[in-house]
């Protein structure tokens, strides 16, 4: 009698356990439309869109997508690469032939310049200029204009002789 129950109980829990599983790999995930950007930024992107006509304004690019490392080391690459693979930039300005000219970062309170230096450190690395502003105090279109200008003027500068 006592082999028996033993033996129902092991079935139930067979038959628990593979129902468990079973309905893991059936269930539908669980997902909904999220918005891209805030009002704000939303707002901050008409602004940039306006005063850089004819350039191109892509918000929410992913960093890995603008930048890869360059390890020989595969070990180093991988852990390069997954120190971006996750993380996302505000806006990127392209010109009209799709190179990119500068990172915006629209920062607010939340965040932090330790995390902002290591993140301006890795693209910069790669040759792009990232420029931040605060949420609180905007630039003005004029300024944004400006500010773009100023890193066209120095990537199209000849580079020093002896360099």
């Amino acid at each position: 009698m006592k082999l028996f129950i033993a033996l129902l109980i092991i079935l139930c829990a067979i038959a628990i356990i593979a129902f468990v599983l079973m309905q893991a790999r059936t269930r539908q995930a669980a997902y909904r439309k999220r918005r891209v950007m805030t009002p704000n930024e939303v707002e901050f992107f008409g602004r940039i869109t306006r005063a850089l006509p004819g350039m191109h304004v892509c918000p929410q690019v992913a960093m890995h997508a603008l930048i890869e490392p360059t390890s020989t080391n595969s070990k180093a690459r991988l852990v390069d690469f997954r120190r971006i693979s996750q993380k996302v930039v505000d806006y990127t300005i392209f010109d009209s032939q799709w190179e990119v000219i500068a990172i915006i970062e629209l920062d607010d309170r939340t965040h932090l310049v330790s995390r902002d230096v290591i993140r301006d450190g890795f693209t910069s690395a790669a040759g792009i200029r990232t420029l931040r502003y605060q949420s609180r105090s905007k630039p003005a279109e004029s300024q944004i204009a400006a500010d773009i200008s100023a890193i066209r003027a120095v990537a199209a500068a000849p580079a020093p002789r002896g360099a």
